[in-house]
């Protein structure tokens, strides 16, 4: 398996990259912003910016022993159960 990284240093180079990524976006000033205070700002950044990018990765969780809490997690692929975690500009 040539060219392959171990988990440990590929999660490492993904976590240097997304820092080095978020620092030259933020250089020259087209950084998302992620963060609002409250409802009325983040109306008032979406007036003046249309665009609207959202980004979700599954996180895997344990299968719960009730039905009803395996419903909510079950990804739909075969034996997998994870939440969304999401993101947005």
């Amino acid at each position: 398996m040539g060219g392959l990284l171990p988990r440990s240093n590929a999660k490492r180079k993904q976590t240097m990259s997304i820092e080095i990524l978020k620092d030259t976006l933020s250089k020259i000033r087209i950084l998302p912003k992620r963060d609002f205070e409250s409802s009325q700002e983040f109306k008032a950044y979406f007036e003046k910016h249309k665009k609207l990018i959202f980004n979700a990765t599954e996180q895997r969780v344990q299968q719960s022993k009730d039905n009803k809490t395996q419903k909510e997690y079950y990804s739909g692929k075969k034996m997998s159960y994870s939440k969304s975690n999401g993101y947005s500009e």
